[in-house]
């Protein structure tokens, strides 16, 4: 086929070792395709790896039906693969056809794409909500930053609910990133950052928080939010801790600037 052997899933589309022929392949596949078509393939290579037509196409600004039809076709061209349990779920075949497409799109253009995806899937799928999360976080700078650390502490609950505190801190990082966005915040920042430290407690990955945590201690006093001082020093210290090791001044700053802070709490 063209010339060369298409081999699904077994090419990194990073690996500098990537036949140029394949890239070519892609390419002729893709320029065979209708403007159109190409159109809603690429809104599909910003939606994912794999992604629901409905949501390409309202995002295309055309009819479900035509974008199926663009979409059946580009499984003829061996570009996508139809999920034959879900009507209207596809996948593309390779990682290098989606980052083909991908790479023809503008900085600006991709970041709409990611803002016009997340609107749609939180309309059409609500319950989807890493996959919305991950839309607006990719679109903040559009002017969605708000939605986007929204979300991405929604999927942060999700993951926690699921017992993954790894991927809880991967949400909580990123949502940090994009609350750098809005104005500032010290009560919401803190109550990010406590999120941070129990998320980095449960996996035990805590030597990367102890700054985070301070932060958290001085903007929740600047806030003042007590309850946020309180948990900070809980989880700089802690759960199992049974007494404050006086070398550590951050852990015993934190620890009195939280019993100050609860003294001042009406009773």
């Amino acid at each position: 086929h063209d010339g060369v052997r298409w081999v699904r899933g077994t090419l990194d589309p990073d690996d500098s070792g990537v036949p140029e022929g394949v890239r070519e392949v892609v390419g002729r596949r893709l320029s065979a395709l209708d403007d159109a078509s190409q159109q809603a393939l690429a809104v599909a290579a910003v939606a994912g790896a794999e992604f629901d037509a409905a949501v390409v196409a309202t995002v295309a600004g055309r009819p479900l039906d035509d974008v199926l039809d663009g979409l059946d076709l580009a499984v003829s061209r061996n570009l996508l693969v139809e999920d034959p349990d879900r009507f209207g779920g596809f996948r593309f075949a390779h990682a290098l056809v989606r980052q083909t497409l991908e790479e023809e799109l503008s900085t600006t253009r991709r970041l709409r794409l990611h803002r016009a995806l997340a609107e749609a899937t939180e309309a059409q799928a609500p319950d989807r909500v890493e996959e919305i999360a991950h839309h607006y976080l990719e679109a903040a700078a559009t002017g969605v930053a708000e939605q986007a650390v929204a979300y991405a502490r929604r999927a942060a609950d999700a993951a926690t609910e699921r017992v993954a505190p790894e991927q809880t801190l991967r949400w909580l990082r990123r949502a940090l990133e994009a609350e750098e966005g809005l104005a500032p915040d010290p009560g919401r920042r803190a109550e990010l950052l406590v999120a941070l430290g129990e998320a980095a407690f449960w996996a035990d990955d805590m030597l990367g928080v102890a700054e985070d945590l301070v932060e958290a201690s001085a903007l929740a006093g600047v806030a003042d939010r007590p309850d946020l001082q309180a948990w900070a020093a809980y989880w700089y210290l802690g759960p199992s801790a049974a007494f404050v090791n006086l070398s550590d001044v951050n852990g015993r700053v934190l620890l009195e600037e939280a019993l100050a802070g609860l003294d001042a709490c009406p009773p």
